[in-house]
């Protein structure tokens, strides 16, 4: 499945990843980290815990809501603390959220739930929060996207500067890396 990158996938939910250099994938190839979320959804639905990478990550893709043959099929996943300590480069970090093409950030929705799943209306998909130590940028390629995406997103830092996002749910909708081509979009659904 994967050529010249890697992957941490489950079934179910995945406890705390941490990578003690950079995560590195390919244009065609991206390093995967994809966690399900909880059998039993009480008031949260943990897909991932948190990741820690020292170095940068870049063409990664991290989900909550994936099966391992990578479906879309839990609406309410949520992702801990995702923290990057270089550049964080031409990736997407999504919960509960499915796309519609090849990429994140564009024609996205929340996952339609599949087979056993179903959607817990008091719990929202979430990405609690993302610090970055360097910039977050996608790429100088016009044809692609890439997306910080679920109903919920609780904060973002890169280097210094917080952005300002709201303290509630399906309000947040913004672009940045305006050194490449504004491709990173960051999204809270309803």
């Amino acid at each position: 499945m994967l050529t010249l990158s890697g992957a941490i996938v489950s079934g179910e939910a995945i406890g705390s990843v941490t990578v003690g250099a950079a995560l590195v994938g390919n244009t065609s190839t991206p390093v995967v980290i994809s966690g399900v979320g909880q059998a039993i959804k009480t008031t949260t639905d943990i897909a991932i815990k948190s990741i820690s990478s020292v170095g940068s990550a870049d063409n990664a893709l991290i989900q909550g809501g994936y099966d391992t043959l990578n479906n879309a099929v839990d609406p309410d996943a949520q992702l801990g603390r995702i923290k990057v300590g270089g550049n964080l480069t031409a990736t997407s970090i999504v919960a509960g959220i499915s796309s519609a093409d090849a990429n994140f950030g564009s024609a996205d929705a929340v996952i339609t739930p599949a087979g056993m799943m179903v959607n817990n209306s008091a719990i929202h998909s979430a990405i609690a929060s993302i610090v970055v130590g360097g910039q977050f940028v996608g790429t100088v390629a016009s044809s692609d996207k890439f997306g910080v995406e679920a109903q919920f997103i609780g904060s973002i830092k890169i280097g210094a500067v917080s952005l300002g996002l709201t303290k509630s749910a399906s309000n947040d909708d913004i672009t940045i890396s305006q050194t490449t081509t504004r491709d990173v979009h960051i999204l809270e659904f309803a």
